[in-house]
């Protein structure tokens, strides 16, 4: 990367378990970060970041 400005993209899964009428549910979440970096005094750092959720799954989990 060359100058103080840069663009990120990276994705993640998030698990999210929660418990609704005495069920337990698990939501998958598949998320797409874009970040906006900027440089300064040597470190990148995040100036903005774009979230997207891309997929969301949820279902009752099986013991």
């Amino acid at each position: 990367m060359e100058g103080s400005t840069a663009t990120d993209t990276h994705y993640c899964r998030a698990a999210l378990i929660t418990e609704e009428n005495g069920k337990t549910y698990i939501t998958d979440n598949y998320i797409r970060y874009v970040d906006t970096l900027v440089k300064e005094e040597g470190t990148w750092k995040i100036s903005i970041r774009d979230q997207y959720f891309v997929i969301v799954e949820k279902r009752e989990m099986k013991a």
